[in-house]
């Protein structure tokens, strides 16, 4: 069963829940005056714009204490696409019942309590299904916009001194990058298996093209990835080095490096 997208449990999110629906609600009502609302609403007193914004005031409240607890609730745990479905829905129920326990409190004559509930339970369900629609599925699309714009960012573009394009590889794949006078040796997997591919360029333009993307200096001829790093420890030499989690050499590590790249761990 897919997770729901982190998306949803942003704080900007549940504002536009609880600002678009109430507010599409109260448009809704008094443009298009559904499943003869008007009589319902006029509670016997010439009340019905009156009431509609009564509804309106219900709803926003339901929806601001409904969406904080979803925000509160859910913000470090996850929950499916249905279990999100079901608190939507049960957010809709909660509101038809404070709306209707009001409309039977004013009608007149007195209208019974689960009259008002089936007829607002109408209401709240079949006409705030469609911003709960539309935003849903705006976050749904913003969510995949996203995740592509992510996975386009771990992809690591390699180009030689004349700025030619000539490996693009995930950064997860990548595992160090060895200099080689006036080349450099990138080892990546593909798949379980290493290999390497030379390029001609410097380590230094190489630092630079990958600045910010997850490979760091550990050393004056190289770079590693340390999410491939099992550990670091003192070779026979007294010289530390790093011991990669792949069939490999270890890597030297300069003491000027040592620190930021143990403080990764």
């Amino acid at each position: 069963m897919e997770n729901l997208p982190n998306i949803f449990r942003r704080f900007p999110v549940q504002v536009w829940y609880f600002l678009v629906a109430p507010l599409f609600f109260m448009a809704f009502m008094l443009l298009y005056s559904p499943f003869d609302c008007r009589e319902f609403l006029d509670a016997g007193r010439n009340f019905f714009y009156f009431n509609v914004s009564i509804l309106f005031s219900i709803l926003f409240l339901t929806l601001v204490a409904a969406r904080l607890a979803f925000h509160f609730i859910f913000r470090g745990r996850k929950l499916s696409v249905f279990g999100y479905i079901g608190w939507c829905l049960v957010e809709m129920l909660i509101a038809a019942c404070f709306m209707s326990l009001y409309m039977s409190l004013i009608s007149q004559p007195h209208l019974p309590y689960f009259r008002a509930l089936g007829y607002c339970a109408r209401l709240s369900f079949l006409i705030l299904a469609y911003p709960y629609a539309i935003i849903t599925l705006a976050l749904f699309l913003t969510s995949r916009s996203e995740d592509v714009e992510i996975k386009q960012d771990r992809m690591l573009r390699f180009t030689d001194s004349h700025k030619k394009l000539k490996l693009v590889v995930a950064l997860s794949s990548v595992v160090y990058v060895a200099a080689e006078e006036n080349y450099v040796r990138i080892h990546y997997l593909e798949g379980v298996r290493l290999k390497d591919y030379v390029l001609r360029n410097s380590l230094k333009v190489v630092e630079r093209i990958t600045e910010g993307k997850g490979l760091v200096r550990c050393h004056r001829s190289y770079l590693l990835n340390p999410e491939h790093v099992k550990a670091l420890s003192k070779g026979k030499e007294g010289m530390i080095e790093a011991e990669m989690d792949v069939e490999c050499p270890p890597i030297p590590v300069s003491k000027r490096y040592y620190d930021s790249l143990a403080s990764l761990f």
